[in-house]
C-alpha cells in the first residue's frame, strides 16, 4: 500500500484512526444481525454478543466524531457563513444517501423515510446543527443549549410514553444523539483551546454528570415501533415491479434508540476515546496508516458496507457461527482499506497540477 504523503496527513491523526474503529465496529455489529441463530456460545460468539449491547457507544461516536470534526474544519474555512454552506451541502448528500439505504431495507415507509432514515441523516441534521451554532454570537452557550434541550426532549417524551419519528422513533431517531453532537464540538472546542484548567474542569464536570447517571435508575435504551410494508423476502424495486407492494400487510418493525440515561453515560466514554486519539506519538504510527486511510473516507466506506451486506442478504447467504462473522468482518475491513487507498492515490493525482 502506498503511503499517505507527510502533507496529506491531517492534523489529528488519531480521529481517523478513531472514526475507523468506529466503522469497523458497525461492521461488527450489521455482521452479527445476519448471523443464523447457533446454539454454540464461543468467545467470538459471546464477543459479537458484547459489541451488540454496546451498540450505542458505537452509534453515538459516530455523531459526536461528527460535531468535533466541524469544530475542526473551523481551522481552515474561519468564515462562517461559508462553513455553514459547506456543511449544508454535505448533509443534503447524507440525507440523500440515507433516504436511498432506507427504501433499499425497508421501501416507502412514511413517515420514517422523510424524518428518520437512519444514522447518517441524524449526523446530517447533527452537523448543520453544530454549525449554526458555532456562527452564533456565543458558540458555546448555543451548543450547550441544544446539548441540554435535546436531552430534556428526551427525557419528556421517555416520561410521557411518546415514540415520535425524527425525534426519538425509526432507524435514526435524532433525539438525545443531536446532543452528542454538540458535545462533540464543545469537545473540540475546550481541547482545541489549549487550557488546561478548562479541559480538567469540563472532564471532571462529564465525569460526575456520567456516574450519576449510572447509578440512576432507569433503562439502557428504549424501543419504538414503526409500521412498514412486509415484503415477504422480496426487495423493495422486485415488489414495486410485481405489483406486490400496494397490498403487501403491514409490519411492526421495532428501533431501539438511546435513552436519557444511557446518553448522559455515554459522554465519558466519548472524551475518554477523544482524549485517547489526541495521543500523536501513538496514533500517528505508520502500522495504523490503514485505519487512518478508512478514517479519512468513513462515511463512504460505511455506506458501501450496507450495500454489500444488503447483496449478500438477498442472495440468502449467512455466516453460520463466530467465527464466520468474524471472517466476513474482516473481509469488510480489508475491502475497505483496499477502497480507501484507491481513493487516496485518486485524490492526490487529481490535486497534481
Amino acid at each position: 500500500m502506498a503511503a499517505t504523503p507527510k502533507n496529506r496527513e491531517r492534523s489529528e491523526p488519531g480521529l481517523d484512526v478513531l472514526r475507523a474503529l468506529a466503522v469497523v465496529l458497525m461492521f461488527a455489529v450489521h455482521v452479527r444481525r445476519l448471523q443464523s441463530p447457533t446454539t454454540t456460545a464461543t468467545v467470538i460468539d459471546r464477543g459479537l454478543q458484547w459489541l451488540m449491547w454496546a451498540e450505542p457507544y458505537i452509534t453515538s461516536l459516530f455523531v459526536y466524531m461528527a460535531g468535533y470534526s466541524v469544530v475542526l474544519a473551523t481551522r481552515s474555512l474561519p468564515d462562517g457563513a461559508k462553513l455553514l454552506r459547506r456543511v449544508s451541502r454535505r448533509a443534503v448528500e447524507l440525507v440523500l444517501i440515507s433516504i436511498g439505504l432506507y427504501v433499499m431495507q425497508f421501501g416507502i415507509g412514511w413517515p420514517d423515510i422523510v424524518l428518520s432514515s437512519g444514522i447518517l441523516q441524524v449526523i446530517a441534521i447533527g452537523v448543520v446543527g453544530v454549525a449554526l451554532c458555532l456562527n452564533s454570537p456565543l458558540p458555546d452557550a448555543a451548543l450547550a443549549s441544544v446539548a441540554l434541550l435535546s436531552l430534556a426532549a428526551c427525557f419528556l417524551l421517555e416520561a410521557f410514553q411518546l415514540s415520535v419519528s425524527g425525534l426519538n422513533a425509526g432507524p435514526g431517531g435524532n433525539i438525545p444523539l443531536l446532543a452528542h453532537a454538540c458535545f462533540g464540538a464543545l469537545t473540540a472546542r475546550v481541547w482545541q483551546g489549549g487550557q488546561l484548567r478548562s479541559r480538567l474542569l469540563s472532564t471532571a464536570g462529564i465525569a460526575v454528570g456520567s456516574g450519576l447517571a449510572v447509578i440512576a435508575p432507569g433503562p439502557w435504551t428504549t424501543n419504538h415501533v414503526s409500521h412498514y410494508k412486509d415484503l415477504g423476502g422480496e426487495t423493495f424495486v422486485s415488489a414495486l415491479l410485481s405489483g406486490s407492494y400496494a397490498s403487501a400487510p403491514t409490519l411492526d418493525v421495532s428501533f431501539w434508540n438511546h435513552s436519557t440515561r444511557g446518553a448522559v453515560i455515554l459522554l465519558a466514554p466519548l472524551v475518554a476515546s477523544t482524549a485517547l486519539a489526541l495521543w500523536p506519538r501513538f496514533m500517528g504510527a505508520p502500522a495504523l496508516l490503514p485505519l487512518r486511510l478508512v478514517g479519512r473516507h468513513a462515511l463512504v466506506i460505511y455506506a458501501a458496507h450496507l450495500c454489500a451486506l444488503g447483496a449478500l442478504q438477498l442472495l440468502d447467504l449467512h455466516p453460520k457461527s463466530g467465527a464466520q462473522s468474524l471472517a466476513w468482518i474482516l473481509g469488510l475491513l480489508l475491502l475497505g482499506i483496499a477502497s480507501a487507498a484507491t481513493m487516496e492515490q485518486l485524490r492526490a493525482r487529481l490535486a497534481r497540477p
